[in-house]
C-alpha cells in the first residue's frame, strides 16, 4: 500500500470467490479498504469493491468452527424464511481479529450475505 501512497482505511476484507457447500470449502479474494487516489497502474494487485445492496449481517466472535456454524445457521435461516441470496452473489467477511495463526483461539468477524 505504501508503494502506491495508499492508507489502510479499515480491517481486512475477504470476498468469497467460490463456495462448495458439499465440502464446506471456500476460496477468498482478500484486501484492505484504502484512502487515496486509485492507482492507475498496479502490478500484481487488483483494485476491487465489495458488493452493494441488501445483505444479511452477522457478527461472529469465536473459533473457526463457530464461524463455519454461523454460515450454516445463516443459510438455514434464509431457507426457512424463503430469503434468496442474490444471483451470483457470494458472501464477504470483514475481519476485526483473525485470532492466533494456528486457529486455536477466538476470532472476531462480520459475515455479509448478499440478498435478492
Amino acid at each position: 500500500m505504501s508503494q502506491y501512497n495508499l492508507t489502510q482505511a479499515g480491517p481486512l476484507v475477504r470476498v468469497v470467490t467460490t463456495y462448495d457447500q458439499t465440502t464446506n470449502r471456500m476460496s477468498f479474494r482478500v484486501g484492505y479498504p484504502f484512502t487515496g487516489p486509485t492507482p492507475l497502474s498496479v502490478v500484481g494487485v487488483q483494485i476491487g469493491q465489495t458488493p452493494s445492496g441488501d445483505a444479511m449481517h452477522v457478527l461472529v466472535e469465536g473459533t473457526p468452527r463457530q464461524v463455519q456454524t454461523a454460515y450454516a445457521q445463516m443459510n438455514a435461516y434464509m431457507q426457512a424464511h424463503r430469503i434468496s441470496m442474490r444471483e451470483n452473489g457470494l458472501p464477504w467477511e470483514v475481519v476485526h481479529d483473525a485470532g492466533p495463526a494456528d486457529g486455536s483461539g477466538d476470532m472476531r468477524l462480520e459475515i455479509f450475505m448478499p440478498l435478492q
